[in-house]
């Protein structure tokens, strides 16, 4: 008896603690991904792109989730997306797309924006999602 209590409390014991492991986990994922999202600007500011680009890629995993490759994409195109680096952009876009990863809408939204004006949204051309709220609506029926 006192051996089978031993057990429920370490059962009691780990299932609690499981909690905790989880959201340190959580924070611990966020923590690194922050991380590197700062590094990667330190390089986009001293106008290392390739450099960026290669360091996101080789350190932006998710440690203990499962890989989502739309999520890593998303956030990499808005770096270069934030600091209006069109070549990089357009290169990674075709890249994720080569892969057969889907992109967000606003992503495709963008890519056809800069395959129309040449350049970044700013006031005088704003994104435009018409078209794809159109194709959006029609997978959806």
């Amino acid at each position: 008896q006192i051996l089978l209590a031993e057990q429920l409390k370490k059962r009691v014991h780990y299932q609690k603690n499981d909690y905790y492991n989880r959201v340190s986990r959580y924070s611990f994922e966020q923590i690194v991904k922050n991380t590197v999202t700062i590094v990667c600007e330190l390089y986009l500011l001293l106008d290392q792109v390739d450099d960026a680009i290669r360091f996101f890629k080789d350190n932006d995993t998710e440690l203990f989730s499962k890989p989502d490759p739309v999520r890593k994409y998303r956030d990499l195109l808005g770096l270069l997306d934030k600091h209006t680096i069109r070549d990089a952009w357009l290169r990674e876009y075709a890249l994720a797309i080569q892969k057969g990863i889907a992109m967000t809408p606003r992503n495709e939204a963008l890519f056809q924006h800069l395959k129309k004006h040449g350049a970044f949204p700013d006031e005088d051309h704003p994104l435009d999602f018409d078209d794809l709220k159109c194709r959006i609506v029609y997978v959806l029926r």
